[in-house]
């Protein structure tokens, strides 16, 4: 007898599964355009921001709620600034990602879910490095 296909890999996402309240500060709520040099992948983060049920965009549209841009000042910033558009640095997006999505202090929760990272296998989360 022929073995079952192997299963697709779960990816929970944040807006199906919370448990609590999600805010403005939550990847679930938001639209977010990537711009600049960041310290990993733009494919990867994309995917993580997907994973959590995060929306993207490639430019800043009228449904882009949050700019990532690690060198403030540049042109793309100011213009989404004058539109409304919050502008964060790449170390405010690791926080929720490293957070199951949400802000730090967040009661709300992907609670018994298993996390996906976008397409593909689900990496293990290195342990915290120790305080110097």
């Amino acid at each position: 007898a022929k073995a079952a296909p192997a299963a697709a890999p779960v990816v929970a996402t944040a807006t199906a599964t919370a448990v609590g309240p999600i805010t403005a500060d939550d990847i679930p709520a938001n639209t977010f355009c990537i711009t600049g040099t960041l310290s990993r992948s733009r494919a990867e983060i994309e995917a993580e921001i997907q994973g959590f049920g995060g929306k993207l965009a490639k430019s800043v549209t009228a449904s882009v709620t949050i700019l990532v841009c690690n060198q403030s000042g540049t042109k793309k910033c100011l213009d989404a600034a004058a539109k409304g558009v919050r502008v964060v640095d790449e170390a405010w997006l690791q926080e929720r990602l490293d957070n199951d999505g949400f802000h730090p202090g967040s009661k709300a929760t992907t609670k018994g879910n298993a996390k996906g990272k976008g397409k593909g296998k689900a990496k293990a989360k290195a342990a915290p490095k120790a305080a110097a």
